[in-house]
């Protein structure tokens, strides 16, 4: 007896890829956080990695007579990847300003991950200066920075001045109002750290005249 296959029944899996998989757009106009730039990342895609370096942190010379001592340790920092798909003049020449700001890996900067470390646990007024966030906030400091992500794409930058912990929320007071009504739930709110470029070359490549892609990466300091 012949047996008989039918592979029309068979399922077939396609993985489509986009070209650009992760995507920012450059958000830069001038000296943004405490007189230096800020990159605010465009994307919630993870990802952040978290990298260990060793560095030295003494050096001992006897004048000849004895050896070096060096000592090291690790140290855990945040490194943050970053494709910019700029998709006129105007941005490209907004990462130029920023690489020039930056200058490569010799000037520090800060870096804005469009994800929600925190939530609010009120809504927000649009003239109140003060904050309540669920649960415990680390790294919200005096002299820190917190950025807001509004559903209508509005990003909002302000410093901490004042924080008071609690069992179940933190209270933060910020340099200034929002400006607009923050809602739970719908508003990201995401800490500003400060970093450094990982490399003193940043390649911009031009698919056009008003399209071009740069590929950057960030390290916490």
């Amino acid at each position: 007896q012949d047996i008989i296959r039918d592979y029309r029944a068979l399922a077939i899996a396609v993985d489509i890829t986009p070209e650009y998989d992760w995507a920012s757009c450059c958000i830069y106009a001038g000296p943004s956080f405490r007189g230096a730039p800020l990159w605010v990342s465009d994307h919630d895609y993870a990802f952040d990695r978290e990298v260990t370096y060793a560095y030295p942190t003494a050096q001992t010379i006897d004048y000849g007579v004895g050896r070096v001592v060096r000592r090291t340790f690790g140290v855990t920092k945040q490194r943050w990847r970053e494709r910019a798909v700029l998709l006129s003049r105007g941005e490209i020449e907004s990462l130029r300003a920023f690489l020039e700001a930056c200058k490569g890996r010799a000037s520090s900067c800060y870096f804005a991950p469009r994800r929600e470390e925190y939530a609010l646990s009120r809504t927000i007024g649009p003239n109140e200066t003060t904050i309540d966030l669920i649960g415990n906030a680390p790294r919200a400091r005096v002299g820190a920075g917190l950025i807001f992500f509004t559903p209508d794409g509005t990003r909002i930058v302000r410093e901490v001045t004042n924080v008071a912990s609690g069992s179940s929320q933190t209270t933060v007071s910020l340099s200034a109002s929002a400006g607009v009504t923050l809602y739970p739930g719908s508003t990201r709110v995401s800490s500003i750290y400060k970093a450094r470029l990982d490399a003193d070359e940043i390649e911009i490549a031009f698919e056009a005249y008003d399209m071009a892609i740069a590929d950057l990466s960030f390290i916490e300091v």
